[in-house]
């Protein structure tokens, strides 16, 4: 998945996704939902943006504001939407974004990072090796700084 080119759409969803089960158990989103961004995860394919939009309104609202007070044309906007979430998002607690070095690789999917405990999910298969700064966002690698 990782040498294809990212969309706006690819970025947030990657970043969003992560909160895709809780939504489900909140009531937030329908099983139908989840099982169709489950597939886009598993995939890689672009989700439309409507669905990003339902599923998530408060991340695109903010997204929304953020592309406004950039002077962006679109919140779609490649650019706009990974400064959104890389500099943004969260700024405490588990659903902070960080940017951390990778300090080890545990299996097919497990990777150890630098002052973290446990291990991450690296979820979009990217290739990756100790020293890596990588962005993360609850306990899922979403991309290579």
């Amino acid at each position: 998945m990782e040498s294809i080119r990212l969309s706006g759409e690819h970025i947030f969803f990657r970043y969003a996704y992560p909160c895709v089960e809780d939504k489900m158990i909140q009531g937030k989103i329908s099983e139908t939902h989840y099982l169709r961004l489950k597939k886009y995860a598993e995939t890689g394919e672009r989700p439309p943006r409507a669905l990003l939009k339902y599923c998530f309104p408060h991340a695109f609202g903010a997204l929304r504001d953020h592309a406004l007070n950039s002077f962006s044309e679109s919140p779609w906007d490649f650019d706009v939407v990974a400064d959104y979430w890389r500099h943004n998002h969260g700024k405490i607690g588990e659903c902070r974004v960080r940017k951390v070095t990778v300090s080890g690789i545990m299996g097919e999917n497990g990777v150890l990072l630098e002052e973290e405990k446990g291990a991450f999910l690296d979820l979009y298969g990217l290739s990756l090796s100790p020293g890596d700064l990588v962005y993360v966002h609850r306990r899922v690698i979403i991309e290579k700084a």
